[in-house]
């Protein structure tokens, strides 16, 4: 009995901004917040300001691919609710390091 790990800690915990570093469509701006699975920042994009969600992706064997059809399910089902903005973009593995969520900045 006792506490256990449920999962693997990471070894190294990186700053927001190194997850940018491999990526040129993105310019970091700053962090919005970070939570236990995702780190928020606004980014400046050719497009226009961008809020991305960061998940670090801690083990490299993690298939991503059912979490992003279950995201782009819940994109069509929050389409017409204004309050609810989807993103409109999921990266699956957008460098080594991190897989990336994509909306607009509002």
């Amino acid at each position: 009995m006792g506490n256990q790990l449920a999962g693997i800690a990471p070894s190294q915990i990186l700053s927001v901004e190194s997850y940018f570093s491999d990526i040129h469509d993105l310019e970091y701006d700053k962090s919005l917040g970070s939570t236990r699975f995702f780190k928020v920042a606004p980014v400046k994009h050719r497009e226009g300001p961008v809020v991305v969600k960061v998940f670090a992706i801690q083990d490299p064997t993690l298939l991503l691919t059912s979490y992003k059809q279950e995201l782009e399910e819940l994109k069509i089902r929050l389409h017409s609710a204004q309050n609810c903005p989807p993103f409109q973009k999921a990266a699956e593995k957008a460098s080594e390091k991190a897989a990336m969520l994509l909306r607009q900045y509002v």
